[in-house]
């Protein structure tokens, strides 16, 4: 692949918080985030993609309804479950999963 197969324009994104990339070029430009434009190519910086919304991750259990209205809970920190309960619970769902697998003669 050759350069000028590539886009007229990729759009520059954030590489962290205090930096932002711009790809039009070879090498790309990592700029510091207080800079408003591009040094080469004096394409603006792009729009700061901060939220103020934080996803927890749920419960790994299928069958897991201790959240609001027999939902899934939100896990604990650290863990892919909400309770230990959970946790037993799928253990034993997968070991029947298996011995059944055993039992047609899948291994």
């Amino acid at each position: 692949m050759t350069w000028q197969n590539t886009p007229d324009l990729v759009t520059p994104y954030w590489r962290d918080e205090n930096n932002w990339v711009c790809p039009n070029h070879l090498p790309s430009a990592k700029i510091p985030s207080h800079v408003e434009n591009c040094w080469y190519c004096n394409v603006p910086r792009p729009v700061s993609e901060k939220s103020n919304v934080i996803y927890l991750p749920l419960c790994e259990f299928e069958l897991c309804g201790e959240g609001p209205n027999g939902t899934k809970a939100v896990a604990h920190y650290n863990s892919k479950y909400c309770r230990p309960e959970c946790r037993r619970q799928r253990a034993r769902v997968k070991y029947r999963e298996k011995m059944k697998g055993k039992k047609n003669g899948n291994t």
